[in-house]
């Protein structure tokens, strides 16, 4: 099992090219009303100034540490790596 840190969304607005990955949120509307569907959900770059913000509504920055700890300790375990 792997425990990431809980996410906190906060308002695209605040997003900065500086936050890397994050996890981006759009809700799907009808005449400006949030939908009671589920949302998209996407992992995006802020790196390389090509995602455009404007057509989301919240994010949430991901920290991606664990996830790689739990992978090196995968391959130790299977007696190295596949290449």
């Amino acid at each position: 099992m792997i425990a990431m840190s809980k996410l906190e969304f906060k308002p695209i607005a605040d997003l900065h090219e500086d936050e890397g990955h994050v996890i981006a949120v759009r809700f799907s509307r009808d005449n400006g009303e949030i939908l009671g569907e589920p949302p998209e959900i996407s992992i995006v770059s802020c790196i390389d100034g090509e995602f455009n913000s404007s057509d989301w509504d919240v994010y949430a920055e991901i920290d991606w540490n664990p996830a790689f700890e739990l992978a090196e300790r995968i391959d130790q375990l299977k007696g190295g790596d596949d290449e």
